[in-house]
């Protein structure tokens, strides 16, 4: 059986690999979909061997939407592209999310493990807090838990 410490050890192993595994896999989405999209739908060679390292990814974004507009490409698939933007935005926040925030492996309770939301998401109690689950489950609505970063 495992002690208090290990068992806490081995949840933020867990947590460290799956926020690797997360920050691949968004690295392999930038990277390959988004700069193959660009190369398919530009004409200029150049520009689309360059786009990665010029632009940030919410320019490339935008710039994919522009070429696709400029290419008077179909509406079907154009309302496709922007629901593909709008999930590429919302994976970039998350991604942003768990970068930039500290991992935590919270033990008081249940053991927990995630990523703290940055202060401009978090929701403030309107209430006092009036038990000790109460105070855990509002400090645990302050992180994107790792069954979310695994998604």
């Amino acid at each position: 059986m495992l002690t208090q410490a290990e068992a806490n050890a081995e949840l933020y192993d867990k947590l460290k690999l799956t926020i690797g595994a997360f920050l691949v896999e968004f690295t392999s989405f930038e990277s390959q979909y988004v700069g193959a999209a660009i190369a398919t739908l530009s004409t200029d060679v150049q520009l689309a061997s360059h786009v990665m390292e010029l632009l940030e990814l919410e320019d490339r974004l935008k710039l994919l939407k522009r070429l696709a507009e400029a290419r008077q490409v179909r509406d079907p698939l154009m309302n496709d592209l922007k629901s593909v933007l709008s999930r590429a935005r919302k994976f970039r926040d998350h991604r942003n999310e768990i970068a930039h925030n500290p991992a935590v492996v919270d033990v008081s309770g249940e053991p927990f493990a995630g990523v703290h939301l940055p202060k401009s998401k978090v929701k403030r109690p309107s209430k006092p807090m009036r038990s000790t689950e109460e105070l855990v489950a509002l400090r645990r609505s302050w992180m994107r838990s790792l069954e979310d970063i695994e998604r």
